[in-house]
């Protein structure tokens, strides 16, 4: 009886070092609808599976470009787009300073967000609201020289309760941190997790292999927050008159697939009929 009170003792400590338990008590599931009886809708674009996202951590001054530019070669092999945490200012040296570095980042079309500032140990744990908005706001205007930054991951995962209110509020799309959960979720602004056999890769290494799911989409960061806060906010209707099919929608983006049950006629509206692509009893938008 005791082993079993030590486990739950150091599994709520762990929440609690973690924000696992913020995580809990503010958890969104994933609670987008797929099916509607007739049809479905697919979670995610042109009828991918799953989505799984490439990520690089601790990108910076000291980066080898070359070495960077090989990686990132080997991951538009794979139709790859990653998104690369960026350290603005690491040991005293400006990333924007690396010049050739700054080339590679543009040539190939990444997603750069900001890893924190200064990658200092847990610099954002133990700070204020009002402190990590000055932080997050130095840095970003660093990678903003270049850049048009959209998310953010703290050094180490280590934030706090007001890491995510500061980043909604100075306008960020999303944060992505650690957490116990594997699922997608919103509190202050979008969280996208990194777990250990999660949906998120997550590399420091410019020499890692990448092993891609079978039919998963592979999209930068801010190109799945996009899709995914559209899915959750859709609003479907619809309505059957003879072999004819309306499929109203609050709003629509390119890629959005559904699969009929019959071979219906089908009519999609959003503002006006629209126009999709047919094979067989899939439509793809």
């Amino acid at each position: 009886m005791k082993k079993y009170i030590l486990i739950y003792l150091l599994l709520i400590l762990f929440l609690f070092y973690t924000n696992g338990f913020y995580t809990y008590f503010y958890f969104e599931k994933e609670d987008i609808i797929e099916d509607f009886g007739e049809f479905s809708i697919s979670k995610y674009p042109y009828n991918y599976d799953s989505v799984f996202l490439v990520t690089v951590d601790d990108v910076s001054y000291y980066t080898d470009p070359e070495k960077l530019r090989r990686f990132l070669e080997y991951l538009r092999e794979k139709n790859v787009t990653p998104t690369l945490f960026v350290i603005p200012l690491h040991a005293g040296k400006d990333v924007t300073d690396n010049p050739e570095l700054i080339r590679v980042l543009k040539e190939y079309d990444v997603e750069v967000a900001q890893h924190g500032y200064m990658h200092k140990e847990k610099e954002f744990k133990s700070k204020s609201y009002d402190e990590q908005i000055e932080m997050i706001k130095k840095g970003r205007e660093i990678l903003e020289k270049n850049f048009k930054i959209y998310g953010f991951r703290a050094p180490g995962f280590y934030h706090n309760f007001e890491t995510s209110r500061a980043l909604r509020d100075l306008g960020f799309t999303y944060e992505s941190e650690m957490s116990v959960f594997d699922s997608f979720y919103i509190h202050y602004i979008l969280q996208i997790p990194y777990t250990v056999h999660g949906r998120v890769f997550m590399t420091h290494s410019l020499e890692s292999s990448v092993e891609i799911p079978e039919n998963a989409w592979t999209p930068k960061m801010k190109e799945f927050a996009d899709w995914w806060l559209y899915r959750k906010n859709l609003i479907v209707n619809y309505k059957i008159n003879g072999d004819d099919l309306y499929i109203y929608l609050s709003d629509y983006k390119k890629g959005l697939t559904i699969g009929l049950r019959k071979n219906y006629r089908v009519h999609i509206i959003c503002g006006k009929e629209l126009e999709y692509e047919r094979k067989g009893n899939i439509i793809i938008l």
